[in-house]
């Protein structure tokens, strides 16, 4: 029964998409399809119902066909004597209450370029005074809450403010970086999120909107472009094969494993945990809330959200994810880039 549910969910995700609310939400969480084999597997092996082997053969299959190639061994994709840009792309958590901690992390990672979103004035004052002479060119756009948004830089930035996306005027900002004698456009978003209670299929169309005007622009102006940031997708999505299909995702190429970066905070998670019991319940999350106060959930993230993409004027040769700083509920996603030889 469980092949065939998974094989009927792969089905549907190839002809119809996203675009079923239950489906959609299905495709964004398809790794979690797959935690039925980890039970399955050794049960039949213990009862020796080998018979029952050939079942699970086809679930294996797909796992290994979405994300089987980010476990296999990779060649090194370094270009000899090609220069080499970092890039890091952080969503800082506007709420935070210690600032401090992003700066810490962004010193022990060290990159050239750095994406901040949910950029606090509290953010924008810290990193200013503590990493200014590192990074002397700074686009901020801060605002309270969390749609403030900025990119820092150890090289010149010609700053073209807000790009609105969608309905969103705040869903992403602009860039242009001189380095090595070329320029690099540079575009650093926050799209549309799905949050519990909200309506899927209503942020999953808009998403996908914001992802095509992307697409349309980045099309109209053909130089050398990084986008980077917290796109609110998984990459089992039709937003995600969307993009994915015209520009490279940095993690794919040059990355190991599922790169997971959100949610990392526990509270996040245990806050909705909380919500979908007491929507469950038909009760007020306050009111569920002290029965989970006791519960442990380590820093471990769920989903891959944050991401670099480039377009095929430039290489990347390693991706990885930072260690959590302690507060955010996202970790940050470091890139080293190249430019390809003509």
């Amino acid at each position: 029964m469980y092949a065939v549910a998974l094989c009927g969910w792969f089905v549907l995700r190839l002809q119809r998409g996203d675009t079923l609310p239950w489906l959609a939400l299905a495709n964004a969480l398809a790794l979690y399809l797959f935690l039925p084999l980890l039970l399955f597997i050794p049960l039949v092996l213990s009862t020796r119902r080998l018979i029952l082997l050939p079942c699970l053969l086809i679930p294996l299959a797909l796992f290994f066909l979405l994300f089987g190639a980010q476990f296999l061994p990779r060649a090194s994709r370094a270009l000899a004597g090609q220069p080499i840009l970092r890039v890091m792309t952080f969503n800082v958590f506007g709420n935070s209450d210690d600032p401090e901690l992003v700066t810490t992390i962004i010193e022990s990672t060290n990159p050239d370029v750095l994406f901040i979103q949910e950029l606090s004035p509290r953010h924008s004052f810290e990193l200013t005074a503590k990493l200014g002479n590192r990074y002397p060119f700074r686009q901020f756009e801060p605002l309270y809450g969390r749609r403030g948004i900025g990119i820092l830089s150890r090289y010149p930035i010609d700053s073209q403010g807000w790009l609105g996306l969608g309905k969103d005027p705040y869903a992403a900002q602009r860039a242009t970086l001189e380095w090595q004698g070329q320029k690099i456009n540079l575009i650093n978003v926050h799209l549309e999120s799905t949050m519990p209670g909200e309506d899927i299929e209503t942020s999953f169309r808009e998403r996908e909107t914001q992802l095509r005007q992307l697409l349309d622009l980045i099309a109209s102006d053909p130089v050398p472009t990084i986008v980077a940031g917290d796109f609110n997708m998984t990459d089992t999505t039709q937003g995600y094969a969307l993009f994915s299909s015209e520009l490279n995702d940095a993690h794919r190429d040059a990355g190991w494993g599922l790169g997971l970066t959100f949610p990392t905070n526990p509270e996040f998670l245990r806050t909705m945990i909380t919500f979908w019991v007491a929507r469950s319940l038909g009760a007020r999350a306050r009111m569920v809330a002290p029965l989970f106060r006791w519960l442990y959930l380590p820093p471990l993230p769920l989903l891959r959200i944050d991401y670099v993409f480039y377009t095929r004027h430039l290489n990347a040769i390693n991706t990885h994810v930072a260690a959590w700083d302690g507060q955010s509920d996202h970790r940050a996603v470091i890139t080293e880039l190249q430019p390809l030889t003509p």
